[in-house]
């Protein structure tokens, strides 16, 4: 594997792991009523999760995941990521606040050391 691959995938590990770690912070809102004890109805079929309809509020999902869509290395750096729910159905409405990113290479030990992040920030 070429020294750059090398530090393209390192990039992109440190990017994804701060994503995810970032999007895992706040508070757990109170908890919601009581569902009906009532067992009419039918189930309707799944929903799609692609394209068409409107995103979900993150501030509403019990857990989110990231997904790193593309990364560009300029001035300044671009990070672009999607975010859905528990259930797979995209969020937005995370505050810029609770995202952070960092960029750094890893770089692997020689000799017998420990490899170690070098960071570009």
């Amino acid at each position: 594997m070429h020294p750059r691959d090398h530090a393209r995938a390192g990039y992109v590990g440190a990017i994804t792991a701060c994503a995810l770690l970032a999007a895992c912070s706040g508070t757990t809102g109170p908890a919601g009523p009581a569902g009906s004890s009532s067992t009419s109805g039918t189930s309707g079929s799944q929903g799609s999760t692609s394209g068409g309809g409107t995103a979900l509020q993150a501030s509403a999902a019990t857990a989110l995941t990231g997904t790193i869509t593309g990364v560009t290395i300029h001035s300044p750096p671009v990070v672009q990521f999607a975010l859905v729910n528990e259930t797979g159905a995209p969020v937005q409405g995370l505050p810029a606040a609770d995202l952070a990113f960092a960029i750094a290479q890893l770089v692997p030990g020689q000799n017998g050391s420990a490899s170690q992040w070098n960071s570009y920030i």
